[in-house]
């Protein structure tokens, strides 16, 4: 059993605006979990998300995360994330606070194939950027299909989201625009020794 896990991504993201210059973005997410060994069927795990861009806003971004899930093995899982979004080092002094409480389980009878996740958002900024609301709520359903070495996954989200943290911190939705809603799709293929391959679609609107 693995109890030490140690992540590393790296993304560069392009977006495309209609009626003002592009803008290019790199992200680097770094994250830690311990398994058991501080607490039986615990599960902890903290880490960084850095983000480098053109949009002074958010420029040198620094994204704190931490997470703890309880489970019963097989079965269900309780669980809490939370992540800390330091925008100090760009144009403005933004910070955005996020919680997550989390809660999934299997359905019975199918051999741990298919699992439901549902995830409570609310999501806390320092400054109006534009946008005098504060506070923001939402609410994440997803259900996930395992056959054999192949994964899927669909996810579907309402409410309001700024600032968000998605996927344990290796997601962060940086720009200043608020989300009404979102869809997921996802197909991924594991290749061993903790390597896999993966294809997303999403939408979300505004």
């Amino acid at each position: 059993c693995v109890h030490h896990n140690v992540e590393l991504a790296v993304a560069q993201t392009r977006i495309n605006y209609k009626t003002q210059a592009d803008l290019d973005q790199t992200d680097l997410t770094l994250a830690y979990t311990n398994t058991n060994q501080i607490l039986a069927n615990h599960i902890f795990s903290l880490g960084l998300h850095y983000i480098n861009t053109d949009d002074a806003l958010t420029d040198q971004g620094k994204v704190y995360f931490f997470k703890t899930t309880y489970y019963k093995s097989g079965s269900w899982n309780l669980g809490l994330e939370l992540d800390d979004s330091d925008y100090g080092d760009s144009s403005t002094n933004l910070s955005v606070f996020q919680a997550v409480p989390h809660f999934g389980f299997y359905f019975n009878g199918l051999g741990r194939k298919l699992y439901s996740d549902t995830r409570l958002y609310y999501i806390y900024k320092n400054k109006d950027l534009g946008i005098s609301q504060d506070n923001f709520y939402s609410l994440e359903q997803s259900l996930s299909y395992l056959s054999g070495s192949s994964d899927f996954k669909v996810s579907a989200w309402i409410g309001q989201q700024m600032f968000a943290v998605k996927n344990g911190g290796f997601v962060v939705y940086n720009l200043s625009d608020k989300y009404l809603g979102g869809l997921e799709a996802e197909a991924g293929y594991s290749l061993g020794n903790g390597l896999r391959l993966a294809a997303n679609l999403g939408y979300q609107w505004m």
